[in-house]
This record gives structure tokens, sequence and C-alpha cells, in this order.
């Protein structure tokens, strides 16, 4: 069977962990933890065309520098026998690294 993605599974408290508790005591969420349907329709619809595979082709190099460079990262924590949270590097990389990567 077939299941459409609309309106069958509604998504656990798992996607929670992902929310950010605002100053005001509001909780934000992003387009991943957000449960409700219309409000994930109303934040992914603006950026829905950005993963289309014609877009990701466009940044396809920008994509290779930042993973060059988090496996770079990775190997140097290797190399060294150290510990390395691989959820915060590969958060900073698309944080910090990836939007200071630039075409030459």
């Amino acid at each position: 069977m077939v299941y459409r993605g609309k309106g069958l599974l509604d998504k656990s408290l798992m996607y929670s962990v992902l929310d950010v508790k605002l100053e005001d005591g509001s909780v934000g969420h992003s387009t991943f933890s957000v449960r409700d349907e219309k409000l994930h329709a109303e934040m992914d619809r603006p950026i829905t065309h950005l993963y289309g595979l014609k877009h990701v082709l466009s940044y396809e190099k920008q994509i290779d520098v930042v993973l060059e460079k988090l496996i770079g990262v990775l190997d140097g924590f290797a190399e060294q026998g150290r510990r390395c949270d691989v959820g915060r590097q590969l958060l900073y990389s698309l944080w910090y690294r990836g939007p200071r990567v630039r075409e030459d």
C-alpha cells in the first residue's frame, strides 16, 4: 500500500527536542520540528523550490566545499584521537562554514 504524505501519520513528540524556547517563553519551531501541517506548509512554501534538483545543482560546488571542510575537521579529531560531537560539527558547518562559502 502506498500512503499519501498528508494526514495519515502525525509526527511524534520526539521532534520537540528541535524546538527552541524563545525569550518570551513561547516555542519556536523549525520546518523539521513543527507538527502542525498547516503551519508546516506555510513555513515550507517560500523555501521548497530551493531544494529542487535544479537549484541544488546550481550550488553543488558550494555544498562540496562545506562537506570537504567538515570532513577535514572530523579527520583532525580522528588523527589526534580526540572525541568529537559530530552533531555539533555538522551544525557548525551548516550555519557557520556554509554561508561563508563563495564561488571563485
